[in-house]
């Protein structure tokens, strides 16, 4: 039920963030509603397309389609009385990375797949929520900037598969995954923390 209600979570904190910027994109409703759908749920489809748990989880558990589309709903009518800044918005997408994180690496492990594969899984539905929502709402995805973003759900996807296999409090294991995505997302947007780049590469080495 705890791995339940964090999958729930997530998935409404993700369309949240796709609903709020189609909305700022000025698209209609059924835009807005396509889009909290697919930003809610791609990341899972992803997971469970590769890893081979097919049909995909909303198809043989049509409740996330309901809240997915509910929540896009919500946010349409509200986004406009909201006063939602940038940063509660990161902030928000840094808690759905978390929780994300957890799911992905969780239901891997489950499949009983090798625990590198349930980390790179926990990366891949972390983040493909958000790289279908900057894709369908024509920004630039957050994971192709220099900005700690896949590398904080990569590390928290690791800090829960560690102690998955050698604590036996899952809630532990998710908390402290949930925790270290966070605070990695806070040190990028409050100190600036950014991942080296090619460019800035070149000049270490003139």
């Amino acid at each position: 039920m705890f791995f339940i209600l964090l999958e729930i979570l997530g998935t409404m904190v993700f369309a949240i963030s796709g609903a709020l910027l189609a909305c700022r994109k000025g698209y209609d409703l059924s835009v807005v509603l396509i889009i909290a759908f697919a930003v809610g749920n791609g990341g899972g489809t992803m997971r469970d397309l590769l890893i081979g748990a097919t049909p995909v989880f909303w198809i043989h558990q049509p409740i996330y389609i309901v809240i997915t589309v509910l929540t896009g709903l919500c946010t349409f009518l509200i986004a406009s009385r909201v006063d939602v800044t940038h940063q509660s918005l990161l902030l928000a997408d840094a808690v759905g990375l978390g929780i994300f994180a957890v799911a992905g690496a969780e239901k891997t492990l489950l499949m009983g797949l090798p625990s590198i594969v349930a980390v790179m899984m926990g990366v891949l539905t972390a983040v493909g929520g958000g790289l279908i929502r900057d894709i369908l709402c024509r920004d630039e995805p957050v994971i192709f900037q220099p900005e700690v973003y896949a590398t904080a759900a990569l590390i928290g996807a690791a800090v829960f598969v560690s102690l998955y296999r050698y604590v036996p409090n899952l809630h532990i294991a998710a908390t402290a995954c949930v925790l270290s995505v966070i605070l990695i997302r806070l040190g990028t947007m409050l100190w600036g923390w950014r991942i080296p780049t090619f460019q800035s590469r070149k000049r270490w080495w003139r």
